[in-house]
């Protein structure tokens, strides 16, 4: 199953999980009102209908014989069914909203409910230091952003989670018995389960389920209110009247409360249960390294609670969790886990069924680094000849080959801009320079229009371009994505500041649409279009035809940007060329219908591309795949693919919420 398939499968069970929440609150509706029913009964029916001590409870309530009759009765049964109703919905309501609201932060909010910390990008512990470069390697491998790394370090178990609405505000969160008694292999196993959740939407689902069950119990928590109110009027009033009445309804609300809870809980696990098979396959994908995985499993089922996370919100975040957070959970169908032993089966067969000792290692005996992961040579930048069916087929998709390239681009990468990736200040001239000229002379107005505003900034990004343009195009995203954590530390002010200077970076004379789309994308992961989860999705564009303006836009831009001299407009055989390009990619949209003349270059600028982009980010999933597929043939018309051309292609679709991994391990011939 491909990105494309997984985020429409995402969607799929997004809203399988409303319909499975509406049922579930209609239930709880529907059951509260027949409580009612019998507790109304009750109270018209006055106290002999309570049974033994009715003749001891009428005289301690005397307000039993003031019930209505008749019309009033009929009245008083419709108001107090109507007030249960939008009380159960309004409470309902309010416990999802609340909670939703409380995980508004995204996966860092998740990893503080946890009692996580942030860790830092150069970390002192040797232990910490393996996890963020095990998780830089694979956030260079699967093409999304570097996500923060926090650590759980009150947690002696063998645990980790992702959590967020979306990549952009991710986080990776791992037990301090995950880093200690894993190896690093097991450890990049782990990492991987973790990625695979975060590409294949999972992240999404289990906060919406996290929000929507706990509206579900809430309910529960307003019963038992209402009993202590009820044991209250009666101890503190003799004419407590209607406390009885209330207790049993209170009652009734608490066991209602906790019995949808409990199907909130089938839910959430029988979606969790699922999505695990399919994370661990995953990370066999990536790594090729089955063992890693399995010995990491085999670990966890050592002991009872290897996995247990001790924290209280431990039971509401159990179905984020790699292994079963809640252990020796009383009935099965509420377990958010497969069995461990059918995991272990399904990546290692020939398992004998003993499980590995997971007892911690010495610091001194911390593991090397793996092969794939030893220092070397900076990898070979990706060009070739490519079919655009291949490239399309790279979203969202990660193999052992870009795992390696993303190890060798780690060790490759000058300390210099391996540090400034890490500071928020230094990080800012870092991505600055990912969209300035590789020229320095072209690239000098830049600076000094820069220089204006911020000397010191200018200065950094003056020291940094030229290590910068010696790393090649094939270079900058991995940079941006590693640089995203320290930039979203910048504070509100900051961060406006920032993005302006990134809008004036990009609108410089002579930028390119490399440029533009770079800034287009920091612009959308620093938030300043809103989070993604802010974003309208209810509004999702389900065919080409509405979008085709846009599309207009976009294509003739990256057909002009394969042109071997853009700067020269006249030039008749890059005109061939674009116009070749262009009719490429439009064909593939247009089917039957006129493929009209590219645009020009004035009609297809900055404004009019962070237009385009942000329109075409309302595509459904199968209309991306469509239009991505559309900007591989236009870059693969002419059968050759350059470096500028395969990162450009992997910024849009990034732009477009598809990430695309580096073009590791696949040129055929050289681009010339």
């Amino acid at each position: 199953m491909d990105f494309f398939a997984r985020e429409e499968f995402a969607h799929r069970t997004s809203r399988r999980l409303a319909w499975l929440f509406i049922i579930a609150v209609v239930g709880t509706v529907v059951t509260i009102n027949i409580l009612t029913y019998f507790a109304l009964n009750a109270y018209l029916a006055g106290p002999a209908a309570l049974g033994a001590g009715a003749a001891h409870y009428r005289q301690a309530h005397a307000g039993w014989a003031d019930v209505p009759v008749g019309d009033a009765a009929l009245t008083m049964r419709l108001e107090v069914h109507l007030l249960a109703t939008v009380g159960t919905l309004a409470i309902i309501a309010f416990g999802s909203l609340w909670k939703i609201s409380q995980l508004s932060g995204g996966g860092a909010a998740v990893a503080s409910m946890m009692g996580g910390r942030e860790v830092s990008r150069a970390p002192q512990d040797a232990h910490e230091r393996m996890l963020v470069n095990v998780v830089e390697e694979m956030s260079i491998a699967s093409g999304v952003p570097m996500p923060a790394v926090y650590l759980l370090a009150g947690e002696s178990g063998i645990n980790a989670f992702a959590a967020g609405h979306h990549s952009d505000d991710a986080v990776v969160a791992v037990t301090r018995g995950c880093i200690e008694r894993l190896s690093r292999d097991e450890l990049q196993g782990v990492i991987g389960h973790e990625f695979s959740h975060l590409l294949n939407g999972d992240m999404r689902i289990n906060l919406r389920l996290m929000g929507l069950v706990h509206g579900l119990l809430v309910i529960g928590l307003a019963g038992a209110l209402l009993m202590r109110i009820s044991a209250n009027s009666s101890s503190s009033s003799r004419r407590g009247g209607n406390a009885l009445p209330l207790l049993l309804i209170g009652l009734g609300i608490y066991v209602v409360g906790y019995i949808g809870y409990f199907f909130g809980g089938l839910i959430k696990a029988a979606i969790s249960r699922q999505r695990e098979f399919l994370a661990d396959a995953s990370s066999v994908q990536f790594t090729r390294n089955p063992a890693g995985l399995a010995g990491a499993l085999k670990k966890l089922g050592s002991g009872y609670q290897d996995a247990a996370v001790a924290n209280a919100n431990s039971h509401e975040a159990s179905h984020f969790f790699f292994g079963d957070a809640v252990s020796g959970s009383w009935f099965a169908l509420l377990q958010t886990h497969p069995p461990l032993e059918e995991r272990i089966r399904a990546i290692d067969p020939q398992w004998d069924g003993r499980f590995a000792d997971p007892s911690l290692r010495p610091l001194a005996a911390a593991p090397q680094p793996s092969a794939s992961s030893a220092p070397g040579p900076r990898p070979a930048p990706p060009r070739g000849r490519f079919d655009a069916h291949a490239l399309i087929a790279r979203a969202g998709t990660v193999s052992p080959e870009h795992v390696i390239f993303g190890a060798a681009l780690l060790a490759s990468l000058p300390s210099d801009i391996a540090s400034a990736a890490q500071e928020p200040y230094s990080a800012r001239a870092l991505a600055l320079c990912l969209m300035l000229d590789a020229d320095l002379q072209r690239a000098a107005p830049a600076i000094a229009d820069l220089a204006s505003r911020d000397q010191q900034l200018a200065q950094v990004a003056q020291r940094l371009h030229p290590a910068v343009c010696r790393l090649g195009a094939g270079s900058h995203l991995p940079i941006l994505d590693l640089c995203l954590p320290a930039l979203r530390q910048l504070s509100g002010s900051q961060r406006a500041l920032y993005l302006d200077e990134v809008r004036r970076c990009a609108r410089q004379a002579g930028a390119s649409l490399g440029a533009y789309c770079m800034a287009t994308l920091i612009l959308n992961r620093l938030g300043e279009r809103g989070t993604p989860t802010e974003r309208p999705r209810s509004g999702q564009i389900l065919a080409i035809t509405p979008l085709w303006p846009q599309l207009h836009v976009l294509l003739s831009a990256l057909a002009r940007a394969g042109a071997a001299n853009p700067a020269q407009a006249q030039d008749s055989a890059d005109q061939e060329r674009c116009r070749t390009a262009f009719a490429a990619a439009a064909q593939r949209l247009l089917g039957d219908r006129e493929v009209p003349e590219p645009l020009p270059a004035a009609a297809c600028g900055p404004d009019q591309i962070d237009a385009a982009l942000t329109a075409i980010d309302r595509a459904a999933p199968e209309v991306k795949r469509r239009i991505i597929t559309a900007c591989a043939w236009c870059v693969a018309s002419d059968g050759v693919v350059t470096i500028a051309e395969a990162e450009l292609l992997r910024v849009i679709s990034s732009c477009l919420g598809c990430p695309m991994p580096p073009f590791a391990g696949t040129a055929q011939s050289d681009a010339g």
